[in-house]
């Protein structure tokens, strides 16, 4: 932690990209220790732009695409002249514009990965997983890589259903999908003609509490926080974002991700996600570089606060040992309004009942976001309600054919 006697005009600011919640959680885990934080976004209706933890900053570009870097240098320009402020991305296409575009920003922003972009840029494609997952010796699903509608008819053949297929590229027109036969996957290819290229992958069987993960933040590619946690409610179930998530601490989980990022000698926050099959095999699902995971307030809230720990290894400040606790149970009711219902009438399997709950938007000193989140919610269920309604009477007034 830094000291209040520290004065935080001499310490660089903290910019956190991205108003969404991931983002939220970020904010929140910087604040309270004399950081000073500007969050930045294009759309200031999301929850967390309504934070009393930071400033919004909002920007006329959109903050997924390459204008990022022109905001930066606009805002830095305005706001941050003279000073080299940390920045913290929150989804994997800011990280890709920034790794691509860093040279424009050297200098004048600090960044715990720049020295390592060619690298965080490659493993974030899934089709270099296959090769780096041999090299390492760990196990990753039987991949093929369809360029096209036209690749189909070639790769027909090797395939073995059930397969999960998979954009390439992170957020595409869509995740992951379970595809059980031939005709499923060619209505799948015709719904998402944008999303090529696609990984057609093996499907690993297994359950959401299969789904393990090692959280990490790395310095020369040594471990200086830790944190691994279990799944158990993802959505979609058992191939998507977690939903409700547990502390889990594994010596096992953990050993494999040292393995999986030992090559790269990184700097910066680093994820890995592993599913263990019924025969207790471990397999590689996915990295996660350049940005702490969307999960991160699950591991903020059991005494790992990694957004903390890369400000003050950028900033120079003394970082303090973590110990990993398992004091609360994360929920993204954003993405899952059913999860925390399931887990208070027992519908989630092997979740261990008493510890608090950390929730996605709720904090008692930040009311603001869980307001404005509440608020969305209720204006969007009522557009919703109204639609239906008009439907319905639009059906009822259409004159009977007999």
């Amino acid at each position: 932690m830094i000291s209040d006697r520290e004065s935080t005009a001499a310490r660089p600011p903290a910019v956190v990209v991205g108003a969404c919640a991931h983002g939220l959680s970020v904010v929140r885990a910087l604040s309270g220790h004399g950081v000073d934080i500007f969050v930045v976004d294009s759309a200031p209706g999301l929850p967390g732009a309504h934070t009393c933890l930071a400033r919004f900053v909002p920007v006329a570009e959109d903050i997924n695409t390459p204008g990022l870097v022109d905001a930066l240098l606009r805002l830095r320009q305005q706001l941050w002249s003279g000073q080299q402020p940390v920045l913290f991305l929150t989804n994997d296409n800011m990280v890709l514009n920034l790794a691509g575009d860093w040279p424009r920003l050297q200098g004048k922003f600090l960044m715990s990965w720049s020295g390592a972009r060619e690298d965080v840029s490659r493993l974030l494609l899934k089709s270099a997983l296959d090769d780096h997952c041999r090299m390492v010796g760990m196990n990753y699903p039987r991949s093929l890589i369809i360029d096209s509608s036209d690749d189909l008819a070639a790769t027909l053949d090797s395939i073995e259903f059930p397969v999960i297929v998979k954009p390439d590229r992170p957020l595409s027109g869509f995740k992951a999908e379970i595809v059980r036969s031939t005709g499923a996957l060619s209505d799948l290819l015709a719904r998402f003609p944008s999303s090529y290229p696609l990984v057609i992958q093996n499907w690993i069987p297994g359950k959401d509490d299969h789904l393990h993960f090692c959280n990490l933040y790395l310095i020369g590619g040594k471990p200086c926080g830790r944190f691994e946690g279990r799944k158990l409610r993802s959505f979609p179930p058992a191939r998507g974002q977690g939903t409700v998530v547990e502390s889990s601490e594994s010596t096992e989980v953990f050993d494999l991700a040292m393995r999986f990022f030992k090559p790269l000698n990184l700097s910066g926050p680093a994820a890995l996600e592993l599913k263990q099959d019924g025969s207790g095999k471990w397999w590689v699902i996915e990295p996660t570089l350049g940005r702490t995971e969307f999960l991160v307030g699950c591991c903020v809230a059991n005494g790992v606060n990694l957004p903390l720990i890369e400000y003050l290894h950028q900033t120079g400040g003394a970082i303090a040992h973590s110990s990993q606790r398992d004091d609360y149970l994360w929920f993204n009711s954003e993405r899952d309004p059913g999860g925390l219902f399931a887990y208070v009438f027992g519908r989630i399997p092997n979740a261990r009942r008493g510890r608090r709950w950390h929730l996605l938007y709720f904090s008692a000193r930040d009311l603001r976001p869980f307001l404005a989140a509440v608020w969305r919610d209720l204006r969007s269920l009522f557009r919703r309600a109204l639609a239906k309604s008009g439907r319905l009477l639009k059906r009822l007034k259409k004159p009977d054919p007999r």
